[in-house]
């Protein structure tokens, strides 16, 4: 038998023939790292513009476990659009109505001392009326398809709120005196704020359908809640083509039901 110097000897040598017949290792490691960091680009090239697109794709849709709670009064005023967001988009909610009585007790316990609220389950509150609209208007998918869109919608419910806010000034003004001065101001910003409403819808289409885009958003919802369903177009004149888009939203099923159903209140 070999001599254990020589049995060494020969393992060493295959062990050195061996690894000579291998492929660099270091050319084909580097080539390997190469096509999966190339590949990995293209991936996350490929999910950006997918975000781009469909905003909602990655981060922003709603969670069908996700709970909401709207807390208001037991009337439509400042609150309403809110609701009337989720029950367009088909999200279910817990709708939380207030008494007056019960307001003094509630309030310190609310964010910021003001209705409506709206509240996730698990996660945080959001109150004012503007970003609890924009939130529901969001997670109903009805705040704009695109980056543009979004900013139009919110213009719109900025200039329907503001219309909703005069009107909520005359409405609970005591004072007869102020009351009618309240009223004119109300009436000068409703029929500026309408006009500029109806110049949007007008510059989609003709005005043949939405004030943006070619679905419905919370711009559309808006101007049907603040124009025909708290009648505030009554009185105004020149608004024929908003006027017919408040049709058209008011015969959405899902709106339709719920105005059938929800407790039949003064504001």
């Amino acid at each position: 038998g070999a001599s254990p110097g020589l049995r060494r000897l020969r393992e060493s040598s295959t062990r050195d023939v061996t690894i000579l017949r291998q492929p660099p290792f270091s050319s084909y490691r580097r080539c390997a790292c190469v096509k999966l960091l190339l590949l990995l680009f293209l991936s996350l090239v490929r999910l950006a513009r997918l975000q781009t697109l469909h905003p909602n794709f990655l981060f922003s849709a709603p969670s069908a476990m996700a709970k909401y709670t709207v807390t208001y009064f037991n009337g439509r005023g400042r609150g309403e659009l809110t609701r009337l967001l989720f029950v367009a988009g088909g999200v279910d909610f817990e709708d939380k109505r207030v008494e007056f009585s019960d307001w003094p007790a509630l309030k310190p316990k609310t964010p910021m001392g003001f209705m409506p609220v709206v509240s996730v389950a698990g996660g945080p509150e959001i109150t004012e009326s503007l970003a609890c609209a924009q939130f529901a208007a969001a997670e109903a998918g009805l705040a704009g398809k695109d980056n543009t869109e979004r900013a139009q919608v919110i213009m719109a419910l900025i200039h329907t709120t503001a219309i909703l806010e005069e009107f909520i000034k005359v409405l609970f003004e005591k004072d007869e005196a102020k009351k009618a001065e309240l009223q004119k101001g109300f009436e000068k910003k409703r029929d500026t704020h309408f006009g500029n409403m109806q110049k949007q819808l007008m510059m989609n289409n003709g005005g043949a359908g939405f004030i943006y885009g070619s679905e419905m958003t919370a711009a559309d919802v808006a101007v049907w809640y603040v124009g025909v369903d708290s009648k505030l177009f009554d009185g105004a004149d020149g608004l024929d083509s908003l006027k017919a888009l408040g049709k058209r939203v008011a015969e959405n099923p899902k709106l339709a039901a719920w105005v059938a159903k929800r407790p039949v209140t003064p504001w």
